[in-house]
């Protein structure tokens, strides 16, 4: 799970980076990462659904870490 984790949001936080260099348009530029991050959360969602976590721990690390650290991230 962290591995997937962190693969999404890294591969997310550089689609970002690129949209800022690209993208001179602030609404353009918002509705793109928008796009980004809803196409994120929706891999990781499928990935959970399918994986599922490995014990009890590593479901509450992942909503109380992980998943806050992503919205602020993005946020």
């Amino acid at each position: 799970m962290n591995k997937f984790y962190n693969e999404t949001l890294n591969k997310l936080e550089n689609e970002i980076k690129e949209l800022e260099i690209e993208t001179n348009f602030s609404v353009q530029k918002i509705e793109t990462a928008i796009k980004f991050i809803i196409h994120s959360l929706t891999d990781l969602k499928k990935f959970v659904l399918k994986n599922d976590f490995r014990n009890l721990e590593e479901e509450i690390h992942f909503f109380k870490y992980q998943k806050s650290l992503a919205l602020i991230m993005i946020g």
